[in-house]
């Protein structure tokens, strides 16, 4: 089956084995948002029927619970340092011999997800990474949508749900400033509104590059990063820059 419902089974397994606070940390976005959103809602029969029984019983799981639990996302495969990162590492080093089958398709996914959560283009897009016209589409099949309005016009800012899950980036010229003309201003977090900004002497990659290194610094690596289509974000140099960072790029 898909690697999503095993570890969606072992998130099951764990509430079941342990009646005591817990800590899951889980580098699946689909099992974090199925636990954070399950309580309380309202379950609509699909043809999936195991997966349908399977949330049920997560979700009388969680509902019936009395001790705390906490399920953050950690992205894998990052290097980075800290207990988090290696244990899980240790964890899908573990799990490899059981996850190499190759995974279902992303449109399928969005698609059996919307139609528990009934999420917004724009949603389901940061979730599954595939094409915001597909998304559009996706929820234009749903019938239980059409009937209901969009709640954001095309084009809104999107706004992250909790810190460094969204920065968003522009460039002002003040030529007060002389040489350094270009300063750099980030409304860092769209959550809390944190900003962070310096005068540089371009506008290059190379100078975007330096900035985000001073902000990863000070305030900590985001999960994506929102800017324009300007040279200097769209660069391969940039690119690499966020790849190896596990920054993921949206304009």
């Amino acid at each position: 089956g898909s690697p999503q419902v095993v570890k969606l089974h072992a998130t099951v397994h764990v509430f079941e084995k342990w009646d005591e606070p817990l800590n899951i940390i889980t580098d699946s976005q689909y099992v974090e948002g199925v636990v954070q959103h399950l309580e309380g809602a309202w379950l609509k029969s699909t043809d999936h029927e195991d997966l349908y029984l399977l949330f049920r019983r997560l979700q009388h799981l969680i509902s019936n619970r009395k001790l705390p639990y906490y399920i953050p996302h950690i992205r894998s495969h990052t290097q980075l340092p800290g207990p988090i990162a290696k244990g899980s590492a240790l964890a899908d080093k573990l799990a490899a011999p059981r996850i190499n089958a190759p995974l279902p398709d992303a449109l399928q996914q969005a698609l059996l997800s919307h139609t528990f959560y009934h999420q917004s283009a724009k949603s389901l897009q940061r979730m599954f990474h595939i094409p915001l016209d597909s998304e559009r589409q996706l929820i234009k099949m749903c019938p239980d949508c059409q009937s209901i309005a969009p709640l954001h016009p095309a084009g809104v800012n999107p706004r992250g749900l909790r810190a460094l899950q969204l920065w968003q980036t522009d460039v002002t010229h003040v030529p007060e400033f002389g040489r350094y003309k270009y300063k750099y201003i980030y409304v860092l977090d769209t959550f809390s509104k944190a900003v962070w900004a310096s005068p540089l002497t371009g506008e290059t990659s190379k100078h975007t590059i330096s900035h985000w290194m001073a902000a990863f610094a000070t305030l900590g690596v985001p999960s994506e990063i929102k800017t324009d289509n300007g040279p200097c974000y769209t660069s391969q140099k940039t690119a690499t820059f966020l790849v190896k960072w596990g920054v993921r790029h949206i304009t």
